[in-house]
């Protein structure tokens, strides 16, 4: 069978090659793995065939929503047994073409890690550079037209560098110690790596420096329900601008509580990529060419893919990857305005920053100035800078997720996802990130067989959710999908590999264990990394929670099944939780097992 796959993977290509992509060819049993297949959705509803040889068969069913709102809208999975499957509903699909990339930079060197006793730049380095500052800042709830919703920051010149200053708030107590690593961290580290591709911030009040402002105000915006690690105020940046309004200078806010690290440069990456958004898009305005304000989702994976610029480091998108890979079908990326008060939910932040890192991947660091430039925005801008229209990036995206992006290549190839740019720093979604453990996308595990009706899956808008469908029972099933109206539905198909393990989990029954099992078929044993648990993701919170334990030195053969004891304090909340397994196989590859966790009655 595996040679018979093989052959007709290769005379796929070739016919591919023969005909320059001119006409997708016939579809015909067996699919050949890792291809996608479109699934033709007529209305509300789709259909398709499968048929099913042996139990080691899978098949990946992606259905994604792109319609333009964050509303669940509720899928249902049926399937009946047929005599013979069809492929009248299935239509391949080529790889997506990349354009040729640009040439790189080779890799910078690591930055030298900050000495105290260096010599860095003092107030007195410039007499240009004030002494002191007042600045204003929206606080309140009011509306911006209204004085009482803003605050006057009276500040002094802690520190300068060669490309910025740090002033303090006069309420606030600095050590000089954190504006030495600031100025350390934005001068060696930060500028340097960012400005080539993110670009410049326009030196809007004139004195040759970006200015950083230190206020404990960002622990209680909004009148003390929001705290924020920084910030950027687009009105700042126009130069014809008004106080209180406008600063009218080129400001970075940070919080008084900030602390030297590697999270710093991280903070800096992230606010001064806001920075350049919104000053390369005022620089652009004319009469014949108005600003156009990035959307937010967009303007945020820009800001955390500019974090990935400056070093591989994940305080500030750990749980946001963790919280995307565990909310299956809802995590919104592209939010409508009436939908900006989720802009802060973290699956929502890591859906769009593992969109576009992605892109990055697949298109090039270049794809980063274009984006900032526009001047389009949101989608649109997206779809000029690729040359590809959303909704077959967006496909392409949530099937290389599966496969094991960024661990490895479209088609499931191995090696590294971002070889010829080291200097961009690539997320792992298989093991450890910070103190979240993470196995790839949540997908759910259908046995058509013993499961001919689904329960509902609830997919939002620019989201998606990952169905793995099994067969116990061989023979040809005829697989129907109920979809939601108000949806904008695309169905992707994609054959599995027959050597790819088929691990599980669930929770037994009465106890505080779960089962973790693999399939006898498996074609060879899983060694284990870790279990772990976790709250589902809701667009109503801001916060994201997991934890999980080490399961290494455990190696479970085909057939095999282990039991695992829950730690005391692990405890599914009321709303439910998730429990996920990750294991490599022989080839070192990922495998997962993910299950829905509720509270016992």
């Amino acid at each position: 069978m595996k040679a018979k796959l093989a052959v007709t993977a290769c005379i796929a290509v070739a016919f591919v090659g023969i005909i320059g992509w001119i006409s997708p060819p016939q579809v015909q049993w067996p699919l050949v793995p890792q291809h996608q297949y479109q699934v033709a959705v007529r209305g509300g509803e789709a259909e398709f065939d499968l048929p099913f040889a042996s139990a080691d068969e899978q098949y990946l069913l992606v259905i994604t929503n792109l319609a333009a709102d964050v509303t669940p809208r509720p899928v249902v999975l049926r399937s009946d047994p047929v005599a013979v499957a069809e492929t009248s509903h299935l239509t391949w699909l080529p790889p997506l073409l990349s354009p040729e990339r640009s040439p790189t930079p080779p890799a910078e060197q690591p930055p030298a890690a900050f000495n105290e006793s260096e010599e860095t730049a003092s107030p007195d380095a410039s007499e240009a550079i004030p002494g002191s500052r007042t600045f204003w800042l929206k606080v309140g709830r009011q509306d911006s037209q209204n004085p009482a919703a803003w605050r006057e920051i009276h500040t002094d010149l802690l520190m300068a560098g060669r490309h910025v200053a740090v002033y303090v708030d006069r309420d606030d107590r600095v050590p000089v110690e954190t504006a030495a690593a600031i100025v350390h961290s934005f001068d060696e580290q930060v500028l340097p790596r960012l400005q080539p591709w993110i670009g410049k911030v326009a030196d809007v009040d004139g004195d040759g420096r970006l200015t950083i402002v230190l206020t404990s105000w960002l622990s209680r915006l909004d009148e003390g329900r929001l705290s924020l690690g920084g910030m950027v105020a687009s009105a700042d940046f126009n130069p014809s601008g008004e106080p209180p309004m406008s600063n009218r200078a080129d400001i970075l806010y940070l919080n008084a509580n900030v602390k030297p690290g590697q999270h710093l440069a991280t903070l800096l990456a992230h606010e001064y990529t806001h920075a350049a958004v919104c000053s390369i898009r005022r620089e652009q305005v004319s009469l014949l060419c108005l600003s156009t304000t990035e959307e937010s989702w967009l303007n945020e994976a820009l800001a955390h893919v500019g974090e990935n610029l400056q070093g591989p480091a994940w305080t500030n998108l750990d749980y946001r990857i963790a919280a995307r890979l565990a909310s299956g079908g809802t995590a919104p990326m592209s939010l409508p305005y009436e939908a900006r008060q989720h802009g802060r939910c973290p699956q929502v932040r890591g859906s769009g920053y593992l969109f576009l890192r992605w892109c990055v991947s697949r298109f090039g660091p270049d794809l980063l100035t274009r984006l900032v430039a526009g001047p389009r925005s949101g989608i649109g801008n997206l779809e000029a800078a690729t040359g590809q229209r959303f909704d077959r990036l967006y496909r392409e995206f949530a099937v290389d997720l599966f496969l094991g992006w960024p661990e490895t290549g479209r088609a499931g190839e191995t090696g590294a996802a971002d070889s010829n740019e080291p200097f961009i720093a690539a997320p792992t979604c298989y093991g450890r990130l910070g103190p979240h453990y993470l196995a790839g996308p949540r997908f759910q595990t259908i046995d058509l067989a013993g499961e001919p009706t689904s329960e509902p899956q609830n997919i939002a808008g620019t989201s998606h959710a990952y169905f793995v469908l099994r067969s116990s029972q061989p023979g040809a099933r005829r697989v129907r999908l109920d979809l939601d109206q108000g949806g904008r539905w695309q169905v992707t198909l994609v054959r599995l590999g027959e050597d790819r393990p088929q691990l599980a989990i669930e929770p037994l029954a009465g106890s505080h264990t779960v089962r973790i099992t693999l399939a006898d078929q498996s074609s060879g044993p899983v060694q284990l990394e870790h279990l772990a648990w976790g709250e589902e993701p809701a667009l109503s919170t801001d916060h994201f929670t997991s934890a999980g334990q080490s399961l290494r030195g455990q190696t479970l053969q085909p057939g095999d099944s282990l039991e695992v004891p829950l730690p005391s304090d692990a405890q599914p909340p009321t709303a439910g939780a998730w429990l996920h397994v990750l294991g490599r196989d022989a080839a070192g590859r990922p495998v997962a097992a993910w299950c829905a966790w509720r509270p016992q009655s």
